[in-house]
């Protein structure tokens, strides 16, 4: 018999919108590198706390299944996440 667990459906749904999210800050940081006018800064910011939150999410969803490798790292994405959004505040405001 397969000793390997399956994902649950949360899990699943989970780590999909982890994917999506990371691909938004991604498309994010992308168009601002593309733009000409590069004196504002917050889709920069959202880029990067989109990616952070993201990559958290994906990580957040497997950890179980992957024997709880990844839990410093979702510990440290947690902590730093938060910069960036409270600079995409400030500069949006």
């Amino acid at each position: 018999m397969n000793s390997s667990p399956l994902f649950s459906s949360v899990d699943l749904v989970r780590m999909l919108f982890g994917v999506v999210i990371a691909s938004a800050g991604v498309a994010a940081g992308t168009l601002f590198l593309v733009r000409v006018k590069r004196k504002e800064f917050s889709l920069l910011y959202f880029g990067l706390a989109a990616s952070l939150y993201g990559i958290r999410l994906f990580i957040e969803g497997s950890s179980g299944y992957q024997h709880h490798r990844w839990d410093r790292v979702q510990l440290l994405i947690s902590l730093l996440v938060a910069m960036p959004l409270i600079m995409f505040f400030v500069e949006t405001a």
